[in-house]
């Protein structure tokens, strides 16, 4: 359900998310998504996390906290990233939670 590609990663998902995709001539359009992909990370990313996020994340993953890094992640709206359903959730969160384990090892070293 999942594709790779130079680390870049699409989930696919089984319920379709409205996102705002405004245009001149339409600036209340809304489309559906029907996946979700997440871009290489930028340091400037990091900046939406707390630092004591970073130990909470080791030990649960709170994933309502996650909604602000998974919008920022697969550029989307907060308000579109809360609308994933819950059978999606799981691949979605899964993904994310790779995203910190790939940038912030254990180590505390970055690749």
């Amino acid at each position: 359900m999942m594709e790779q590609k130079s680390e870049i990663t699409t989930v696919k998902l089984q319920y379709p998310i409205p996102v705002p995709k405004p245009t001149e001539e339409e600036p209340d359009k809304i489309e559906m998504v029907y996946e979700l992909t997440f871009r290489r990370l930028k340091l400037k990313d990091f900046k939406l996390i707390p630092m004591e996020e970073w130990e909470r994340m080791s030990e649960r993953q709170d994933v309502m906290n996650m909604v602000p890094f998974i919008a920022l992640a697969t550029d989307i709206p907060i308000s579109s990233a809360e609308e994933i359903d819950m059978i999606d959730l799981e691949p979605v969160s899964e993904v994310a939670g790779n995203f910190f384990g790939k940038a912030y090892p254990q180590n505390g070293k970055t690749p």
